[in-house]
């Protein structure tokens, strides 16, 4: 827990620098070294070992997250979306009969669909009208304040678990917990950012999109962990495991909560 509480002091700082502060150019350059740090440890969910293997598919992922800048936002976000959309079938199966074997070919697919949305889905929220930087921070705020919330109300009232052959300490009161404590902020966050009364009912189904997708992004890492049989992705940041442990409900929920944003933006 101390190691914990010393990360964050340093890190939330920086963080809120690089939202609020910073160019976005900056915050672009800052998310591209955060994707190739998840992509190495993504890597070791394929079952790479070998730092050279491990360092090519970072080329291959970069090289990807290139290329991406040619192929318009709208679809790549619809990608990300439909693709964990899927992952849902994917842990109902695995949940029902878990299946420990990994394609090494496949899981390196999955990580382009994983990687390349999440890293449009923050570019478009940091880009998106005048408040493109508050977007950012609203939408991170309601991602920690879900799982903060969720972690709380599972803590103290969890008694029904949610997934278990997933994610044991699951709860579903902690999932509702997170649910409301996002909202609260989701309502904080319509007279910050002056969102107009008639985008109000497209802003609170993207919150619920998000906490729906951040669960599943947790879930889903858990499940590529119990199937390579590692506790963490990493150890990069101490107290807290690796970069993915942090951002798998990020990786899962941002394509869908900017796609919602865009589409509002665009009054569809």
């Amino acid at each position: 827990m101390l190691k914990r509480i010393l990360s964050g002091i340093v890190l939330i700082p920086i963080v809120l620098w690089i939202i609020l502060g910073a160019t976005a150019q900056v915050f672009q350059l800052f998310i591209l070294i955060i994707c190739l740090l998840g992509a190495w440890e993504w890597s070791n969910f394929m079952g790479f070992t070998s730092k050279y293997r491990r360092f090519i598919y970072i080329v291959l992922i970069l090289a990807g997250l290139f290329f991406a800048e040619f192929i318009p936002n709208m679809i790549i976000l619809w990608i990300g979306a439909i693709w964990w959309a899927y992952a849902i079938a994917q842990l109902i199966r695995y949940h029902k009969h878990p299946d420990p074997k990994i394609n090494q070919f496949w899981m390196g697919i999955l990580g382009f669909f994983v990687i390349i949305p999440a890293w449009v889905g923050l570019t478009v929220l940091r880009t998106t009208g005048e408040h493109g930087a508050g977007w950012v921070l609203l939408y991170l705020v309601m991602l920690w304040s879900t799982d903060s919330g969720a972690y709380f109300a599972g803590k103290f009232l969890g008694k029904h678990k949610l997934a278990p052959n997933l994610s044991p300490n699951k709860t579903i009161e902690g999932a509702v917990g997170g649910l409301l404590t996002l909202l609260i902020v989701a309502v904080v966050g319509i007279f910050l950012l002056h969102i107009p009364s008639s985008q109000w009912l497209v802003y609170f189904i993207g919150a619920i999109l998000l906490n729906i997708f951040s669960v599943v992004g947790d879930l889903y890492e858990s499940m590529l962990k119990r199937k390579r049989g590692i506790k963490d992705s990493g150890n990069i940041i101490p107290g807290h495991g690796g970069i993915l442990d942090r951002i798998d409900g990020l990786l899962a929920s941002v394509p869908v909560f900017a796609l919602v944003v865009v589409l509002a933006a665009l009054g569809m």
